[in-house]
């Protein structure tokens, strides 16, 4: 019995060594990971900082936005030209409407200051069939007038709407390219604060 209790006492023992052993096994385990993982995160810090500091970072995003800089320049100045060519032709158009309208005001003046010099003068032209014929001409004439006038002021609206939508492009596009020359000036800061 007495031996019983000994090889009981000595196992106990045993037992107790074996726990504070896993114990100790348990803690040393705990440690390795808390620095294993404070290993992880110095490494991924110090790639990050080397990305940070790496010039080639960002210079494909900088040279995509230099690019579709040049290419919204490019549009810019293509509508701005397109925008004189029609504000040409308006103003062409104008001029022609002027000169129509000056010759037909000429033209009535003329034809009716021939038919009161005609009356006085002659009674042998002014019959009531050449005065019933001159005045068809005129009105024809008022009529296709006032035809080429409605299709000027057609073509005159219709170049107002075509260069107030290029306006509004070209102001879509300023502010697009403020924007991108913003971020642009952006990235390069952020590039030179990480150098």
């Amino acid at each position: 019995l007495k031996e019983l209790e000994n090889e009981t006492s000595q196992l106990v023992n045993n037992i107790n060594d074996i726990k504070n052993e896993k114990e100790k096994l348990m803690n040393d385990i705990v440690d390795m990971e808390r620095q294993a993982s404070l290993w992880e995160k110095k490494i991924q810090l110090d790639k990050e900082t080397k990305e940070a500091l790496d010039p080639t970072v960002g210079q494909q995003e900088t040279k995509n936005m230099e690019k579709e800089i040049r290419r919204m320049n490019l549009r810019y100045d293509a509508l701005k030209k397109e925008q004189e060519r029609l504000i040409n032709e308006m103003e062409k158009a104008i001029i022609k409407r002027s000169t129509i309208s000056n010759r037909f005001v000429n033209a009535i003046v003329t034809s009716s200051s021939t038919i009161d010099v005609s009356k006085s003068t002659t009674n042998e032209d002014l019959t009531q069939a050449g005065i019933k014929k001159r005045i068809g001409l005129i009105k024809r004439d008022i009529r296709l007038i006032n035809e080429d006038i409605i299709s000027k002021d057609n073509g005159i609206n219709n170049k107002n709407i075509i260069v107030s939508n290029i306006s509004n492009e070209i102001d879509s596009l300023t502010n697009t390219y403020s924007e991108s020359e913003l971020e642009t000036n952006n990235l390069q800061l952020n590039i030179n604060n990480l150098l």
